[in-house]
């Protein structure tokens, strides 16, 4: 009911606060089916919207399908959307995809290194893992707290 009631609203950011809500809940489906609703009424998903979604996706495909999506809109010049990707694909497993996007992104950021080297530790590649920390370094870009 929620969902048929949104169909009204026109306001990116009310969209982009459910879908966070459902994505932060990981509510895969729900958060799709809220995409597919806001695109169906013509409301275009902003860089919000699109990291949330991308957060809870599971399935490549999904994904790539999304990343076509950042691709074709321009919401892959967002550094929060381009991490978001490289988060998604390391997630399903695709680490080669994820190494593109990371190596595209133009910045490189803590946020965007802890990303990289979370995903190569959570697969079992230990060893890239402590060599990108390795280049992090050399890069001369410091750890935080998360890192």
């Amino acid at each position: 009911m929620v969902f048929k009631e949104m169909e009204s609203i026109r306001s990116t950011n009310t969209w982009a606060v459910l879908i966070s809500a459902f994505a932060q809940k990981q509510s895969s489906q729900r958060v799709i089916e809220l995409l597919q609703t806001m695109l169906k009424v013509g409301v275009r998903p902003n860089r919000f919207c699109t990291s949330s979604v991308l957060s809870v996706i599971e399935c490549i495909n999904q994904g790539r399908q999304m990343h076509c999506y950042t691709l074709k809109t321009g919401l892959i010049l967002d550094l929060s959307v381009e991490t978001s990707l490289f988060t998604m694909y390391s997630k399903c497993g695709s680490l080669e995809d994820s190494l593109k996007v990371f190596q595209s992104i133009p910045v490189d950021d803590n946020i965007s290194w802890a990303s990289k080297i979370a995903g190569f530790t959570e697969h079992g590649y230990a060893e890239q893992a402590v060599q990108m920390f390795k280049d992090m370094l050399s890069e001369e870009i410091k750890p935080d707290q998360w890192l």
